[in-house]
């Protein structure tokens, strides 16, 4: 299943505002993978990346369901070429990453990810949809979102309308859980630290702050805070390739003082002494610590050095 006409994708770049900037790491997670396997991974990597199209959503949320989903179609099929991956390949991109390649194109499996992040983000549940046409395998995956009455609309950006679906021979259906998709422990929610926010001077529509909170908090899924500070936990995401892209772009956030991130926190690691020569206000510088304390147990959690941290704190941009 393949897009059946050439379309000349529109620039968006008044849209990459929307969007944290990505992370331009590859992964191989199977060899001669399919588009079976690929629907098993979706789920995961729609969860921990909800906050790439946090903000998108907002703007192509409509009056009504019907309405929202053609914006989706119409956003993401006139802003995202289409590139079918290389054979034996299936290559799953975070929507920040599909934004990112938008120009050179991306396969079935990127605008399904893209689309099912911005349903799970407005709430509106929806199905993942695997079909076959002449081929005897699994070919291609797309979003559905059910009616009451029990007709449904496709949102596939492969083909050349919305609402359309090309006949199939075979399909397979996986419902996807918005209660999993939501679902990250309060202690990892990047919402949830409101006090860290406060404290370090961004708000919750910040995307470098959504960047470097959300990567802290998505490594834990499920898993409560307390169990991160087990080191058998530490000693298994040392050699976890997934959260060491994560911790490397912790720190490069750190040390670039993304949003003034380390030019902040630098001071949490004053002795209560120095802080009181310097006139800090105590109270404030308190909260501060406990916020430096907390990121650096999740950091350890997802494999890394508290030093290392510390260092691109102290040393990088923030910290002149």
């Amino acid at each position: 299943m393949e897009r059946r006409n050439e379309v000349k994708v529109k620039s968006g770049k008044e849209y990459d505002y929307l969007f944290p900037r990505a992370m331009l790491t590859t992964i191989t997670k199977k060899k001669g993978a399919t588009v079976a396997d690929t629907i098993k991974l979706i789920p995961q990597v729609v969860n921990e990346t909800l906050f790439h199209t946090k903000r998108i959503a907002k703007v192509l949320e409509g009056e009504n369901l019907r309405e929202t989903c053609r914006n989706i179609w119409h956003f993401v099929y006139d802003h995202i070429a289409y590139k079918k991956d290389e054979d034996g390949k299936e290559q799953i991109r975070s929507p920040a990453r599909a934004w990112h390649d938008r120009t050179q194109g991306v396969d079935c499996d990127c605008y399904t990810v893209f689309i099912s992040s911005i349903l799970s983000n407005l709430k509106i549940k929806h199905i993942l949809r695997i079909t076959k046409y002449k081929e005897d395998h699994f070919q291609h995956i797309y979003p559905i979102v059910s009616l009451p009455d029990g007709s449904y609309i496709t949102i596939d950006c492969v083909v050349r309308n919305f609402d359309y679906e090309e006949p199939y021979s075979e399909k397979k259906d996986t419902t996807m859980d918005l209660e999993y998709l939501n679902g990250v422990s309060d202690t990892g929610n990047y919402k949830n630290n409101t006090d860290a926010m406060e404290l370090l001077g961004v708000n919750d529509d910040s995307d470098a702050m959504a960047e470097l909170m959300g990567a802290l908090g998505r490594t834990k899924k499920k898993i409560k805070f307390k169990d991160v500070l087990k080191k058998g936990l530490h000693l298994t995401n040392i050699l976890n390739p997934a959260t060491a892209t994560i911790r490397a772009g912790v720190l490069l956030s750190a040390k670039l003082n993304i949003m003034k991130i380390g030019e902040r926190l630098k001071w949490a690691y004053l002795s209560d002494d120095d802080a009181k020569k310097k006139g800090l206000d105590m109270g404030r510088f308190a909260k501060l610590k406990k916020i430096k304390d907390k990121l650096e147990k999740i950091f350890y959690g997802m494999g890394g050095k508290p030093e290392n941290l510390k260092k691109a704190i102290l040393t990088g941009k923030g910290n002149k």
